[in-house]
């Protein structure tokens, strides 16, 4: 199920990707290589999604490997011109290892479809559906560039921009009621499989704190000079371990509290079985 889930987090990300170009690229657009990237990684993961659903896991682990490669290649021919960039995408990157990682572990047809549930899965498609209209409303009606001395206000959230406050709150509105609806129906699950997602998660987490945390200045530094700085050995040492640490520890809390409730639940089988010979 976290290939899943996975999955449909990278499908997301390809759709607020998509919304920056919202239309089909042509070769004589200026730019039309990167726009023909966004489709095909949304075309790419939603068939992800739909094969998990249907219960071609083996298709579908083979299209993440696939997407691994692609985005391995991609990271390394960007780092030698745009090492910020590349930094900035790691955590994808660690996203998609994740959900090829996950769908090639041997599981029953269509178990994650079984465990979310049609409600849950609409309600994700719901999730993902609103964060795709508020990036493409965005855009569309996104202010135009003025020149110096027109005092026009403009207000700015991360990849959001508004003239008006009341849109930039509609804006922020529609995210948190999508991301409210995705963290309830992760939520609803069994506690054992919100543990094993988290575990799996938290590497990503880990790694984008790391990077907003102790490589901020280093960003700053390549778009102020006119030649990239690369990366020291010792951060991409961090930028590698870190996430890995993170998940070790992760799985060792799965498998110790997986363990724990192994024995209480003998512990209360013997109870039960000692009382019904006593009587």
């Amino acid at each position: 199920m976290t290939g899943l889930l996975t999955a449909f987090a990278l499908f997301t990300l390809s759709l607020h990707a998509l919304t920056e170009h919202p239309h089909f690229p042509t070769a004589s657009d200026p730019g039309w290589q990167r726009e023909a990237v966004d489709w095909a990684r949304l075309a790419g993961w939603g068939t992800v999604c739909a094969a998990i659903v249907a219960g071609w896991r083996w298709p579908a682990a083979g299209l993440a490997w696939i997407a691994v490669v692609a985005e391995t290649t991609s990271l390394t021919w960007r780092y030698e011109d745009d090492p910020v960039s590349v930094v900035n995408t790691l955590w994808q990157f660690t996203l998609t290892l994740i959900a090829a990682a996950t769908l090639t572990i041997p599981a029953s047809r269509r178990r994650a479809f079984a465990l979310l549930g049609a409600r849950r899965m609409s309600a994700l498609l719901l999730a993902a559906a609103i964060v795709g209209a508020v990036f493409l409303s965005n855009r569309l009606n996104r202010p135009p560039m003025l020149s110096t001395g027109q005092g026009q206000a403009v207000y700015v959230f991360y990849d959001l921009e508004a003239t008006s406050d009341a849109v930039m709150w509609l804006y922020l509105a529609g995210i948190a009621t999508a991301c409210l609806i995705g963290l309830i129906s992760v939520a609803s699950l069994a506690a054992p499989l919100r543990l094993r997602i988290g575990a799996l998660f938290a590497p990503v987490i880990s790694l984008m704190v790391l990077i907003n945390a102790t490589l901020a200045g280093w960003m700053t530094s390549n778009n102020h000079l006119d030649h990239a700085i690369h990366l020291q050995p010792v951060q991409w040492i961090a930028l590698v371990g870190v996430p890995l640490v993170t998940l070790a520890i992760g799985v060792l809390a799965v498998h110790r509290r997986e363990h724990v409730r192994t024995m209480v639940e003998l512990g209360r089988a013997v109870d039960r079985q000692r009382t019904q010979t006593q009587r």
